[in-house]
C-alpha cells in the first residue's frame, strides 16, 4: 500500500466513523451487504488517493513518508 493509499484508507476510517455515528444512517450502512460496503469503501479510497496525489503534484500539500 502506498503513501496516497494509506492516507485515503486512514480517511476513509475517520468518515466511516462519522456518517456511522449518525442516526438513521448507521442502520442503512448497517443493512448495506458487505460486498456493497467494501465496494464503496474501495471507491472512497480511490478518490481519495487520487484527489492527495494530484495535490501533491500541484504543489498544494506535501506527503512524507513519516508516520
Amino acid at each position: 500500500m502506498g503513501k496516497y493509499e494509506f492516507l485515503a484508507s486512514k480517511i476513509k476510517d475517520n468518515i466511516i466513523a462519522d456518517i456511522t455515528d449518525r442516526r438513521g444512517f448507521r442502520q442503512e450502512w448497517d443493512n448495506c451487504d458487505s460486498e456493497v460496503q467494501d465496494a464503496i469503501e474501495n471507491t472512497w479510497i480511490e478518490i481519495i488517493a487520487k484527489v492527495l496525489r494530484q495535490a501533491e503534484q500541484k504543489n498544494i500539500i506535501r506527503i512524507t513518508d513519516e508516520n
